[in-house]
């Protein structure tokens, strides 16, 4: 009790995110009475399944927006040793994103963790949503003369919203980005570009 008569004081700066005593209640054994994160060191936790966390290296730059407000970080831990997740029988893989300034960052809540795991300068891209996948491999639909073609390719780094594409198509080939109704190879459609779908939409 001499000891803490003029408070406790940390060994480092931070913020408490959760406090578990109250006036009043009796404290047993080394039970933790509040809980103190620094804030000079701020890390966010990500669980990736096994696919995609052999993409996953040390040293890989992130952005991470939370509250509205973008951070960068880079990968700085790979748990390896899987864990339960849910409810569920799938397991998941922690990794860590340390923030590499976090002035301002709010802690406690979730936030987006996007990873970089590959650039490449004159890729050539298309819509995720435009591969399709059957028991030979991944493909594509393009129009040649108003008749639909199943083009298979080879997909190399992706994002949520694009793909980068290998070999099987190149620049300028029109591929179908948006479907309505069953594509088969050889049907005859009539190929509407994607700005005049959006002009269309804002007209109605």
């Amino acid at each position: 009790l001499s000891k803490v008569k003029d408070g406790v004081v940390a060994e480092f700066d931070g913020v408490i995110t959760d406090f578990q005593a109250k006036e009043g209640v009796t404290i047993v054994g080394d039970a933790p009475v509040l809980t103190l994160a620094s804030m000079e060191s701020v890390s966010i936790t990500i669980g990736l399944g096994k696919y995609e966390v052999q993409n996953i290296e040390l040293g890989q730059k992130a952005t991470i927006k939370i509250a509205g407000k973008e951070y960068t970080g880079t990968v700085n831990h790979i748990n390896h040793m899987a864990s339960a997740s849910g409810t569920t029988s799938a397991t998941s893989i922690d990794v860590r994103v340390k923030l590499d300034d976090p002035e301002g960052v709010i802690l406690g809540i979730d936030g987006k963790v996007s990873v970089l795991i590959g650039a490449k300068d004159d890729a050539l891209i298309i819509p995720a949503e435009s591969v399709n996948t059957d028991k030979t491999g991944d493909f594509v639909y393009v129009v040649e003369n108003n008749t639909v073609k199943k083009v298979y390719v080879q997909t190399g780094l992706s994002s949520v919203d694009d793909i980068e594409i290998l070999e099987g198509i190149k620049a300028g080939d029109k591929v179908v980005s948006f479907v309505v109704g069953a594509l088969e190879d050889g049907m005859t459609v009539v190929a509407v570009d994607g700005d005049m779908m959006n002009d269309e939409e804002g007209e109605e």
